[in-house]
């Protein structure tokens, strides 16, 4: 089996097409016609995951996050991206990354498997960006909180709000969503999203929408529901990186 079969079957569900002309999806590093035995899945390639990859003897890397999104005007091995770069040609392995297609995607999507997460199934598509939304809830901020930070296994979350505000509705945006900040203030009660900046949660806080910070890495949802799908269709073997969040909390 080569390693364009694996990502065509993934392209079923993540069409590159849908991401945005910003975004750099699709092959990284390698090629799509070389044979694959073993594929990792992780949430952002970095030098770490890259020895991952390499202690299991992996063929393909998949990652939500792509590798090379500026453009490069040289390859400086003495620096991260070269150097996985060089790590990668080295052991004869690929990278491939989904990332605003994987967002924005209409059947499985990131914002629908954080979602589901925590625990909501009653959630409706809205519009082109994956943004999610549910109107039947009833709950307070403080217990979403709690609910969010078990679900995703978060030792904590910045949030915006009344604590004691109730909430009724809800949005989830994975990645940086503040972009909706102004577009769902009058239509939900609350946006679950990350890497909000301190102006942006003045505007959400001045125009009453909560907001939960769950950051970046809650994105690694992604990483058990990309091993279910191609151990579903391939027999193939399929490892989850063990990467950590950058931050810590003191």
């Amino acid at each position: 089996m080569i390693i364009k079969e694996i990502t065509d079957y993934l392209e079923t569900f993540f069409p590159l097409t849908d991401a945005y002309d910003w975004d750099h999806c699709g092959l990284q590093v390698g090629s799509t016609h070389e044979e694959v035995k073993s594929i990792m899945i992780a949430l952002t390639p970095d030098v770490k995951v890259m020895q991952e990859c390499i202690d299991h003897g992996v063929d393909l890397l998949i990652t939500h996050h792509p590798l090379l999104f500026d453009p490069l005007y040289c390859i400086n091995t003495e620096e991260e991206t070269g150097k996985i770069i060089q790590m990668a040609l080295t052991h004869h392995m690929t990278i491939y990354s989904y990332h605003t297609c994987m967002d924005r995607a209409s059947h499985l999507s990131m914002n629908k498997w954080l979602m589901e997460a925590i625990h909501i199934e009653d959630y409706q598509n809205y519009g082109e960006d994956g943004l999610i939304k549910t109107a039947k809830l009833d709950t307070t901020l403080k217990q979403l909180i709690k609910q969010v930070k078990q679900d995703l296994k978060l030792s904590a979350v910045r949030y915006v709000g009344n604590i004691d505000q109730s909430i009724k509705s809800i949005a989830v945006i994975g990645g940086s969503g503040a972009d909706f900040i102004d577009e769902l203030s009058d239509q939900v009660d609350v946006l679950i999203t990350g890497d909000i900046k301190y102006h942006e949660a003045q505007n959400a806080l001045n125009k009453g929408l909560c907001l939960i910070d769950i950051g970046h890495f809650a994105e690694r949802v992604m990483v058990p529901q990309v091993r279910k799908i191609l151990e579903e269709k391939f027999d193939v073997t399929v490892y989850e990186s063990q990467q950590e969040d950058y931050f810590k909390f003191g």
